[in-house]
């Protein structure tokens, strides 16, 4: 573990502790905020967090994102860095916490269902009349 001397200001110098990964967290957190300004907007945030844009209407409506509403129909969000970095900190120890709730993505407008599955195979969606399950026997 690293040791940093740190000068106080009666002259006698303090050792701290710095863990070597936390120092490289923020230093990466610091190159990965540094294009956008302060305070950024939801477009900015959700493409530095590189998550979805229903994943960023999710955080910021719900207040896990701390920001600022300026009342516009768009571009209605204002994110301090500061609040953009204490997520990213956070995300990485805890992700559940910020998982939207099951049903989230489904309830979006105009909602199509995938084309393919996960093997690459086509998928066949079939109505409320056609069932998966084989006909009743009587």
């Amino acid at each position: 573990m690293a040791l940093r001397v740190l000068i106080q200001n009666k002259g006698e110098p303090k050792l701290k502790k710095v863990n070597p990964v936390q120092d490289a967290l923020e230093r990466e957190i610091q190159d990965l905020l540094a294009p956008y300004p302060d305070p950024m907007g939801r477009t900015g945030f959700r493409k530095a967090c590189r998550i979805g844009t229903r994943t960023s209407i999710y955080l910021l409506q719900s207040g896990l994102v701390p920001c600022e509403s300026t009342g516009n129909q768009t571009r209605c969000y204002k994110i301090a860095k500061a609040d953009v970095a204490a997520y990213l900190r956070h995300r990485l120890a805890e992700p559940v916490y910020y998982t939207p709730p099951s049903g989230w993505y489904k309830n979006y407008p105009n909602h199509k269902p995938p084309a393919f599955g996960l093997n690459g195979a086509p998928l066949v969606h079939r109505g409320p009349a056609q069932s998966l399950l084989p006909p009743a026997r009587l």
